[in-house]
């Protein structure tokens, strides 16, 4: 029997819908993370496995870069322009959003780090270890 082009299509259709379906947004949270009083965060570097970059939610006064990678090996920073632009790192939560690809079967994984100063001339920078970066499901 010889398949017809429209039904090897709605195959491929059908099998990317199910890639498609599988992907999964998580808002991306910073927890526990030990700041010395009248610290705060001047700048972070994370990197997203299996997965990308979909929403950004920048304070003012930051600049942020973001290399969506084909590969879904991504690279997300972000700076201050100016002191008064310094955060908490509570408001880094919920600033980036990340989108899961199942396309190459792994799982989703963000590391990274937060540079933090008290006096801006003196910076220091915390890596986050797994307990530190929180995956929350988008609503």
């Amino acid at each position: 029997m010889r398949k017809s082009p429209l039904c090897t299509l709605l195959l491929l259709a059908s099998l990317f819908s199910s890639k498609q379906a599988a992907a999964q947004s998580f808002l991306v949270d910073i927890e526990n993370v030990m700041l010395n009083p009248g610290e705060r965060v001047v700048g972070f570097d994370f990197k997203v496995t299996s997965g990308y970059v979909s929403m950004v939610q920048a304070p003012p006064g930051w600049q942020i870069e973001i290399d969506n990678d084909p590969s879904q090996n991504v690279e997300i920073s972000g700076s201050i322009f100016v002191g008064a632009a310094a955060i908490n790192c509570e408001r880094l939560n919920r600033m980036i959003t990340v989108t899961q690809t199942l396309v190459f079967e792994k799982m989703l994984e963000i590391t990274g780090n937060v540079t933090i100063t008290k006096d801006f001339d003196h910076t220091r920078t915390i890596t986050l270890a797994p307990r530190n970066i929180i995956l929350k499901p988008t609503p």
